[in-house]
């Protein structure tokens, strides 16, 4: 989404170089306006790709297996799962800041609707 938000205002050249630049300039800036957005990235990318390679920013996440995930509802012991109970994963960030894929989802969606009101 972050990629879909910048490339939609970008008006710069078409030189793939300078749209890099400011696509990365505009994710920086947005990445410090909410921070999850950058986790979301990261979590993503992991997911999709089991390992990431290295970049110049620093991720939150550098391999699939440092997701946790919660038990799902068949793998919960007897009378702890809940059918509509969807399965989360988390992350341990910086300083002991966990991110919930779940929780953090609901937050990225209220900031998304919230800034697509603005525009």
């Amino acid at each position: 989404m972050v990629d879909y938000w910048v490339m939609e205002s970008y008006e710069g050249a078409s030189n793939r170089k300078q749209m890099t630049d400011a696509l990365t300039s505009e994710r920086d800036r947005l990445y410090s306006e909410f921070y999850i957005l950058k986790s979301i990235t990261d979590v993503s990318d992991a997911l999709k790709h089991g390992r990431l390679a290295e970049i110049s920013r620093h991720r939150d996440v550098a391999n699939v297996e440092q997701l946790k995930m919660s038990k799902s509802f068949f793998n919960a012991p007897f009378g702890e799962g809940v059918f509509a109970e969807a399965v989360d994963f988390f992350l341990e960030l910086d300083e002991g800041v966990v991110f919930s894929a779940r929780r953090d989802l609901k937050k990225a969606k209220e900031f998304w609707i919230e800034k697509l009101n603005q525009g």
